[in-house]
């Protein structure tokens, strides 16, 4: 038992290389069945996103115009290359998006509007002419065939979909890798991993970029969640509810005001008073005349969210028909998209000072963070020039 333990730590990584191959056969056949139009591009675009960070982020803060500009800010030395890092960051998430926004509007296949009665009627025609000197089999065989996708497109499928798993596996294995640099796994049972001339030559990249590349990957799906809703549709998610609640919070605060005895609101005041004369006189009057102030904000209430209800529809209406041009669509996903990314950056910020308290407090956090990391190592230390100095 204990020679089959050591033969299996001593040839670890080819246990689990295999059980990766094996598990990357699923994904490649996804990809042959579904063609190569219906793959995700998810892996595609965070790794895409990610291998432009790097070299942009590498290659850019080495010209003389950008470092002059940043020398020119009154910041920290590590605050600009934080600042700069997460400017790259956001250029290459929207930059990306633009790019596959246009080759989707290209290659991605599009929903096809419903043919008239006419028309149907001719491709119908058409059909039968092509189908007459053919028996009953082939005709069948061809309706199999129709939409299907090739040969080729099965096979650019399958190899697209692989990469799309290989980029997803290779953010999976990074983050568990710095996780278990950690433990005692490290000198243990996967001590031959650890050592192995290919991880050592990649461990640098994966111990700095990491949870750089994962933050982008945040932030590209919150841009890609934003170009797909639209900012009109995002908008109008947004105003519907709170519409709502304004109509109803302003429909129980008009007949309590002052415009009610002598503004422009006094028929409300009328009807106020209506309502009170039909309760019970033992009710005191100031009771009842509440009462009936409230009658009047439930009935105005009902009367202006359907307003509001209909001011929506038409809304709605108007959306529908400004975005069916592709051209305004794909404009009101890039509106849409950044208007998420800049959410993603707040939302980022807020989880990074929480991240540098935990630090702050005494969790030490450099065996899984490097101080090198652009975006990660460089927001803690501007926590620490800016949050430190408060909270001392």
């Amino acid at each position: 038992m204990e020679q089959i333990m050591e033969f299996v730590q001593a040839n670890l990584q080819w246990f689990i290389l295999g059980i990766v191959v094996l598990i990357a056969l699923i994904p490649f056949g996804v990809g042959l069945k579904k063609g190569f139009r219906k793959m995700s591009w998810a892996g595609w675009i965070w790794g895409g996103t990610a291998v432009a960070f790097y070299f942009l982020h590498k290659l850019l803060w080495n010209v003389e115009p950008v470092q002059n500009m940043f020398a020119s800010l009154p910041l920290d030395d590590g605050v600009k290359s934080f600042l700069f890092a997460l400017i790259v960051a956001v250029a290459c998430v929207l930059i990306v998006m633009i790019v596959v926004g246009i080759f989707a509007a290209i290659i991605r296949p599009h929903k096809k509007k419903e043919p008239t009665e006419y028309q149907k009627e001719v491709a119908a025609a058409k059909e039968h002419a092509k189908c007459i000197d053919l028996d009953e089999d082939e005709i069948m065989a061809r309706k199999r065939r129709k939409g299907k996708p090739c040969f080729i497109n099965r096979l650019f499928g399958g190899i697209f979909n692989l990469v799309n798993f290989a980029v997803i596996l290779a953010g999976i294995v990074a983050v568990a890798a710095i996780v278990l640099n950690v433990t005692p796994l490290k000198d243990g049972a996967l001590k031959s991993v650890f050592e192995h001339e290919i991880f050592l030559l990649v461990w640098d990249y994966i111990a700095v970029y990491t949870w750089d590349f994962l933050i982008i990957g945040f932030i590209l799906a919150m841009g890609y969640s934003g170009y797909k809703a639209g900012m009109a549709c995002g908008l109008y998610h947004l105003i519907k509810p709170l519409g709502f609640i304004a109509v109803i919070a302003v429909s129980f605060w008009l007949p309590f005001t002052n415009w009610t005895v002598n503004g422009p609101l006094t028929f409300l005041m009328s009807f106020t008073k209506a309502i009170a004369s039909i309760i019970p006189e033992m009710v005191p009057q100031n009771i009842a005349m509440i009462i009936g102030a409230i009658g009047v904000g439930a009935v105005l209430a009902i009367v202006l969210c359907v307003v509001w209800g209909l001011l929506l529809l038409a809304i709605k209406a108007l959306i529908n028909k400004s975005l069916k041009r592709s051209f305004w669509r794909f404009i009101d996903g890039i509106v849409g998209a950044l208007i998420k990314v800049i959410i993603a950056v707040l939302i980022l910020a807020i989880l990074l000072a929480i991240l540098y308290l935990v630090q702050y407090f005494g969790v030490d956090l450099s065996p899984v963070v490097s101080s090198e990391s652009p975006i990660l190592g460089g927001a803690l230390k501007t926590f620490e020039t800016y949050l430190k100095p408060i909270l001392d």
